[in-house]
């Protein structure tokens, strides 16, 4: 039987092992930086969430305020 990547079973080239080794390497690293690139997207979307939930709050007690206004104004109206 003849194997396409080693001189036999159970026995490697060196040349094989150092482009197994590289792949490793290569493989362990991307799955480093894509772990770090997913954990800055998830603390920008945090962010980007709280700045949406701090807006709507904040467009939420302006409504209020204009119609507790509003309402005194009416008040104020009838009133004379």
């Amino acid at each position: 039987m003849r194997y396409a990547l080693s001189s036999g079973p159970g026995r490697h080239a060196p040349l094989e092992q150092k482009v197994i080794k590289g792949g490793v390497l290569v493989y362990d690293k991307a799955r480093e930086v894509i772990a770090e690139t997913g954990e800055q997207l998830s603390d920008l979307v945090v962010e980007a969430r709280a700045e949406l939930a701090a807006s709507a709050a904040a467009a939420t007690a302006a409504q209020t305020a204009s119609a507790a206004s509003q309402e005194s104004a009416d008040e104020t109206e009838t009133d004379v």
